[in-house]
């Protein structure tokens, strides 16, 4: 395994529809804000890690500290099981789980296995983050084939339009400040 550090966007070993885990870190997370306390909590939080799917460039943002575009990119997140309603409808499942109990959708089928066997990608949930460490190891892990991953962009989409139609007609009530 090697290991690349502060990669830049140019040099983007990882492609996208490729799964990866990872890791957050709450102080960098917070360290723009110049927020004492902010930051003091966030030292306190446990890094967690997360199962997601590199999906494409989120920035393009030159450093000037670094001399060049961090590889910054958007994740979707995946997670086993469906989302929490009201969103469960947001998802593809991932082989071998089976098609979706709302929406009938087929499983789609990486090149290799996850770990677990209900595993689905929650279309709503993207995160964008500075990769700032990249474990590459000798096998890559699984990814999706070009057309299967173009598949699951159209299909993320039509789910983004359609959250973003039902929050607008007041169809969905998001809890922003559960736990």
């Amino acid at each position: 395994m090697s290991i690349k550090e502060n990669p830049f966007m140019s040099e983007q070993p990882v492609p996208a529809g490729t799964f990866a885990v990872i890791r957050l870190d709450p102080a960098a997370s917070v360290a723009a804000l110049k927020d004492e306390q902010a930051t003091r909590e966030a030292k306190e939080m446990r890094p967690a890690k997360y199962l997601a799917l590199v999906h494409m460039p989120a920035n393009f943002s030159y450093d000037p500290k670094i001399g060049g575009h961090p590889l910054d990119l958007r994740f979707f997140l995946a997670g086993r099981g469906l989302p929490a309603t009201p969103l469960s409808w947001a998802a593809i499942p991932i082989s071998p789980s089976p098609p979706h109990p709302e929406t009938g959708r087929v499983p789609l089928c990486p090149n290799g296995h996850l770990p677990w066997p209900d595993c689905y990608i929650h279309t709503i949930d993207t995160i964008d983050g500075i990769v700032s460490r990249i474990y590459l190891h000798g096998t890559p892990g699984p990814q999706f084939a070009q057309e299967t991953y173009r598949e699951l962009r159209l299909m993320a989409g039509t789910d983004q339009r359609e959250y973003t139609k039902k929050l607008n007609e007041g169809e969905l009530q998001l809890d922003l400040h559960e736990p």
